[in-house]
């Protein structure tokens, strides 16, 4: 084995095997959410499209809103759509009743809202069987700006964070949606110029969480720009394009739209509207201080989230009480939080404002089409963050850690790449001598 082969697939692979096995080994301490209830809910979408033609389940002016019909209206779809081919596959039915955030913990476990422990875990495999490939996806980007070195640190880097360990390991859409995130942003580094890759996996993001909205944009921003090693805004046709096969998969995915488009589609905002108002008016009564009311605040508390709080093992304090000693047992693991806080969340936005700079020296003086590409991909996602949602929800930072674990990666190669050269140097000519 040459040492070429061992830094390009033995030590990548080493570092993947090694945090996707304390990963996967340590799910069961993650503690539950009561979204994760409300997904596992809906995952029964997948078993109604099967048992009949899934415009059945289209919504009309004529007809009632009932729960199921609300969530389909409100929620993209892809992730409830994994959970339930996920239990599907483990022989498991989903849960016949939602989470009742009106009601406290007694009265919803005793309506058999609580998912039981064989139904939680299956959903949550469902999600997290895409972590490895995220992984995967990561290293290679970080490796086509920096290299091998790079794409390691931004595994080790992404894999251990603490808002990834937390967030993706639940039965939601976060997992999903950085799988997607990632295979967007590493298309539009590795093959720009094959748009309709990058538009499938950019609609399949926009159908998991809206601030997919992000990698929509950058997938739309690649088409627009000439695929070649300078920058020039050329592509309408590749935007068109892009634009049609986002539409195309987001209309399939979405059956509840496909009998009255018109009316459901209004429905479908105004039912998003007010929840927005009532996530809102329960975090009003039970977190006032939290409520965001102003972009100073939405920008410090997003960084907050992503680099200095504890891991937000609930969105509000509902039900910290009952769920305390899962909390506790959790916390146990120094590994799950030890990239927050006064500490290490410093030296995370040192790291990552070098590879920044870094990368921005890049574009500028070499017209580096790949470091443009990944700054505007932080862009974009940095706005979704900021203005997609008024709420101060941790979960909401997570797919900024994807951006800035492989700056950082970048920024400590370079940093590190004369000690690393002059080593290299001195083995050579101390081989040589010997020789």
């Amino acid at each position: 084995m040459t040492r070429k082969n061992l830094l390009n697939w033995i030590l990548p692979a080493a570092a993947i095997t090694l945090v996707c096995v304390y990963y996967f080994s340590t799910a069961s301490l993650v503690p539950f959410h009561p979204d994760e209830a409300t997904y596992l809910y809906t995952s029964e979408d997948v078993i109604a499209w099967m048992s009949q033609w899934p415009a059945d389940v289209s919504y009309t002016a004529a007809q009632v809103i009932t729960p199921r019909t609300y969530y389909r209206l409100v929620d993209p779809p892809l992730a409830k759509i994994m959970i339930g081919i996920g239990l599907r596959l483990a022989g498991i039915a989903p849960p016949q009743s939602d989470w009742a955030w009106n009601a406290d913990w007694e009265t919803n476990r005793a309506l058999g809202n609580l998912p039981t422990p064989p139904v939680l875990m299956a959903g949550r495999w469902s999600i997290m069987i895409w972590f490895p490939f995220t992984l995967l996806l990561i290293f290679l980007s970080a490796k086509t700006i920096r290299g091998t070195a790079a794409g390691i640190l931004a595994v080790l880097f992404f894999g251990l964070n603490a808002l990834v360990l937390l967030h993706t390991r639940r039965a939601m859409s976060e997992g999903l949606l950085l799988f997607l995130n990632a295979a967007v942003l590493f298309f539009v580094l590795r093959f720009p110029e094959k748009y309709l890759l990058t538009a499938a996996a950019a609609g399949l993001a926009i159908n998991t969480k809206v601030n997919g909205i992000s990698s929509a944009a950058l997938a739309l921003f690649t088409a627009l720009t000439l695929k070649q090693k300078t920058i020039k805004f050329s592509g309408l046709s590749s935007a068109l394009i892009t634009i049609i096969v986002i539409g195309l998969i987001t209309f399939g995915l979405n059956p509840v739209h496909w009998k009255d488009p018109m009316t459901s589609v209004q429905a479908a905002v105004s039912a998003r509207k007010s929840l927005m108002e009532d996530q809102r008016a329960a975090l009003v009564s039970s977190n006032p201080e939290k409520v965001l009311s102003s972009l100073l605040m939405r920008t410090a508390s997003l960084a907050g989230n992503q680099f200095f709080q504890p891991p937000a093992l609930s969105d509000i304090s509902n039900y910290d009480i009952a769920l305390m000693d899962t909390f506790n047992d959790y916390r146990s693991q120094w590994i799950n939080q030890f990239s927050q806080g006064a500490t290490a969340g410093p030296l995370r936005i040192l790291g990552a404002t070098l590879g920044l700079v870094v990368c921005l020296r890049e574009a500028i003086k070499n017209r580096s089409r790949v470091c443009f590409t990944l700054i505007a991909g932080w862009i974009f996602t940095l706005l979704a963050a900021l203005f997609g949602s008024p709420l101060p929800y941790q979960r909401y930072a997570l797919p900024l850690v994807l951006y800035e674990t492989i700056f950082s990666a970048i920024g400590l190669v370079w940093l590190l790449s004369p000690i690393i050269k002059k080593a290299g140097a001195s083995f050579r000519s101390g081989r040589q001598a010997k020789g």
